[in-house]
């Protein structure tokens, strides 16, 4: 921190304080993943403060270095924006960006009244929706939530039972099928370490 008097430091200290220590609440950390090619990428997790807020070297009255530490609540840094594959309607092999596989994962099924199921061969994962009423419905893989217009259907999900989310996708190359017609659309944020 550097102020331009000892009050105006202070001041900037009472300020950091504030934004990092907010009794406990969570906010959104973000941070920018230089990239070799493809322009610099911007990244975010959800943090809370942890401890600290110490001045760690103070080389004046105006000017310190200062310490804390930040919990990160998500195990990896995902991309600040969804990506979303075209439409698949039999199989497909997109490449998905990160470093390593994401739950982040948002599926939308339409145009049959019927069963549809999406495998990922890559992870051995699948997920099926049944009772589809011909309106689209949207499923959060990572949130266990299943959406037909505004009612819950997560009744009529099933996925793989030894898996913790309904479907992830690795990083790199996947190989995605859907059975049952109609298509889905796969929006997903990759996931950095």
């Amino acid at each position: 921190i550097l102020g331009d008097s000892r009050a105006d430091y202070m001041d900037d200290m009472r300020a950091l304080s504030a934004l990092v220590w907010n009794n406990g609440s969570t906010y959104t950390v973000t941070r920018t993943i230089t990239r070799v090619s493809g322009g610099d990428l911007t990244a975010v997790s959800t943090g809370r403060y942890l401890s600290g807020l110490d001045t760690l070297a103070q080389a004046s009255n105006t000017k310190g270095r200062i310490t804390f530490d930040l919990r990160l609540l998500d195990p990896y840094w995902f991309a600040s924006s969804d990506t979303t594959l075209s439409a698949i309607t039999g199989s497909s092999t997109p490449t998905i960006a990160g470093d390593v596989k994401t739950p982040r994962v948002t599926l939308t099924f339409s145009g049959v009244t019927g069963a549809q199921r999406l495998t990922n061969s890559t992870t051995g994962e699948w997920v099926e929706v049944t009772g589809n009423s011909g309106t689209a419905t949207v499923l959060d893989c990572e949130q266990f939530t299943a959406l037909r217009s505004t009612t819950s259907v997560v009744g009529q999900v099933t996925h793989n039972t030894s898996y913790s989310t309904w479907l992830t996708l690795a990083a790199g190359s996947n190989s995605l099928s859907l059975t049952g017609g109609g298509q889905v659309v796969v929006a997903y944020r990759g996931a950095y370490l």
